[in-house]
């Protein structure tokens, strides 16, 4: 009779059988480059299908351009409209004198201008969330189904909008706080009227250094934690279709004891296909001619340069073995099957012929 074996030892049996077939013979940062290079090959090239080339393209699309191109939009109105109207008028007075005349107007139409413009932003970061979720599975799957991605990335991409939004409200807390040290360093400062307070324009010297240590930590564990949700967080979410709470209590449980140096190595390994996927880009961009610069196309013309870095983070995850695969399976060589193919429900461990004979007896 068999012995039931449990989870743990189902998962390192599972993990030794794929290791004895070559699989998971050493994890590594650098492997999962080749192994995201070789999916990419069939799914735009081999075939090239234009279908499947505008599905990933517009998913690209959602993950960065739709929120750099309303951005670009509106700076551009802005650095244009602004000194088109000090030409056309001459001379501000005018428009001084009406501010005076219509303060409460004037606030009125700026905070809801604040408003709007907060609502689209807050809007397309939310899009961007689905879409960076999205363009995981397109790549994983090879598939341009917009709206299988879409589904897809409803409970990641939800979850990743809500933290970005509080660790972005976090950093801005931090800011404020460094405005109110200054804030404070200048009521309190005795030259702060003469502007002669032993500091710059009335705030004192230890206003400036506190403010400046307070915004610089606040600036710095903003973006440290932004680097490691994009590069490390996000594909997890993606693979095990979780919130990030879930996903970074699986990383810490699961993957990270005894291998933090090689998740580092993962995430400055990621930085260094970053510079060759600019490279990349800027040769497209020269090949068409400054065709990518046009929204949409240019995300579909720029697939080739970006659609490594994914499959990239997704083959890295894959080197866990089951529970964090998505690209497809390469055949084992000796033809036995597929590498990590599902498992019995209830593995048991082979037991010797003569055992059952007795049983049976």
């Amino acid at each position: 009779m068999g012995v039931v074996m449990t989870e743990h030892e189902v998962t390192e049996h599972i993990n030794h059988e794929d290791a004895g077939q070559g699989r998971h013979e050493a994890l590594s940062v650098v492997n999962p480059i080749g192994e995201a290079l070789s999916h990419m090959v069939p799914i735009l090239f081999k075939p090239f299908v234009a279908r499947t080339w505008f599905g990933l393209g517009f998913m690209l699309f959602m993950t960065t351009n739709v929120l750099g191109f309303v951005s670009m939009i509106m700076v551009q109105v802005a650095a244009n409209g602004i000194p088109l109207v000090i030409r056309e008028r001459g001379d501000l007075q005018p428009g001084i004198d009406w501010y005076f005349a219509n303060t409460v107007l004037f606030w009125s139409y700026l905070v809801g201008g604040l408003l709007v413009f907060g609502v689209v932003l807050t809007v397309l970061s939310w899009l961007r969330s689905r879409g960076i979720i999205m363009f995981l599975h397109g790549v994983a799957t090879g598939s341009g189904n917009v709206r299988e991605a879409w589904a897809i990335s409803r409970v990641p991409g939800n979850s990743l909008f809500l933290w970005r939004i509080l660790i972005s409200t976090s950093v801005l807390l931090g800011v404020l706080v460094a405005v109110l040290v200054l804030w404070v360093g200048t009521l309190t400062s005795g030259g702060a009227a003469n502007g002669d307070g032993g500091g710059v324009l009335g705030m004192p010297i230890w206003s400036i250094v506190v403010a400046s240590l307070i915004m610089a930590v606040s600036l710095f564990m903003g973006l440290l934690i932004n680097v490691i949700v994009d590069l490390v967080v996000v594909p997890a979410m993606y693979v095990r279709q979780v919130t990030m709470k879930v996903a970074v209590s699986d990383l810490r449980r699961e993957l990270l004891p005894g291998r933090f140096w090689l998740f580092v190595g993962f995430v400055f390994f990621q930085f260094l296909l970053q510079t060759g996927s600019n490279v990349a880009i800027q040769t497209i961009l020269m090949l068409t001619c400054g065709l990518m610069l046009v929204p949409y196309l240019g995300s579909v013309l720029m697939l080739p340069a970006i659609f490594p870095l994914v499959g990239y983070q997704l083959g890295y995850y894959q080197q866990f073995g089951i529970g964090w695969q998505t690209l497809p399976l390469k055949p084992v060589v000796d033809g036995t099957g597929p590498v990590g193919a599902v498992p019995p429900t209830t593995p048991i461990i082979p037991v010797e012929p003569g055992e059952i004979d007795s049983e049976d007896e």
